[in-house]
Parts: structure tokens; sequence; C-alpha cells
């Protein structure tokens, strides 16, 4: 799913995929990107791009194997 938003001369996508693993399991991912209008080219630069591995909170308990230990 890809959603887009305007405000001026800045835009926002957001898309909302997965990566899938060899096995067959997958986890949820997104990516988001900002871009300004270039106003000597005509077209858009972007500005950032951040990917987001989304994982439910209980992941994030003490004792979860996504967490490094001290």
């Amino acid at each position: 799913m890809v959603e887009a938003y305007q405000a001026g001369d800045v835009g926002w996508l957001v898309t909302h995929g997965r990566f899938t693993f060899e096995d067959g399991s997958w986890a949820a991912n997104r990516v988001i990107g900002v871009v300004i209008r270039d106003p000597e080219g005509g077209g858009c630069k972007t500005v950032l791009t951040a990917s987001q591995v989304l994982v439910p909170n209980e992941l994030l308990e003490t004792d979860s194997p996504l967490r490094t230990p001290r």
C-alpha cells in the first residue's frame, strides 16, 4: 500500500510492505520518504528516506530475542 501527501512544496510518501524470509515467515516494514520541490530543476529532490521494521510491543519486553543484552 502507498500513501502520498503534500503541503505546499513538501511531499511525503509512506509505503507498507514486508520482508519475506526463505522459510516463508515475514516481518512488516514501512518506508517513509520526504521530498521537496526543486524550483530550479522543476522536479523534486529527496531529503529523507527512512525504513522501519515493524514489530509488536511484546517483542520489546525484557526477555525478547530482539533485544541485545547489556
